[in-house]
C-alpha cells in the first residue's frame, strides 16, 4: 500500500472511532465532547484535502453527463457533508 493510501485509511479509522466515543460518551463531560468534536473537525479537512483530487473528478464526471446513479449519490453525500460539517462545529462551539 502507497504512503498516503496508509494515511487516507488510518484518518477514516480515526474519524470513525472518534465518533463511536462520542455516541457511546455520555458521562465523559463537555472538554471530551468539544475536544473531539475540534479533532473529527480537522481530521474532517485534512480528509478533504487528501481526497480532492477524487471528488473533482467525481464532479467533472457528473458535469460530463456520464456520472451513474451511485457516483450522483457519492456526490450528494460529499455535498451534504462539506456543506453540513461546518455548520455543526460552529453551532457545538457557539453554546
Amino acid at each position: 500500500m502507497k504512503g498516503t493510501t496508509v494515511l487516507k485509511s488510518l484518518i477514516d479509522i480515526a474519524m470513525f472511532v472518534i465518533y463511536l466515543m462520542l455516541m457511546f460518551a455520555n458521562g465523559a463531560g463537555a472538554f471530551f465532547h468539544e475536544a473531539a468534536g475540534i479533532g473529527i473537525g480537522i481530521l474532517f479537512v485534512i480528509h478533504n484535502i487528501l481526497n480532492i483530487k477524487m471528488t473533482k473528478g467525481l464532479f467533472s464526471c457528473i458535469k460530463s453527463g456520464s456520472a451513474k446513479t451511485d457516483r450522483k449519490l457519492t456526490a450528494l453525500s460529499d455535498i451534504v457533508l462539506i456543506i453540513g460539517m461546518p455548520i455543526v462545529l460552529v453551532t457545538d462551539i457557539s453554546k
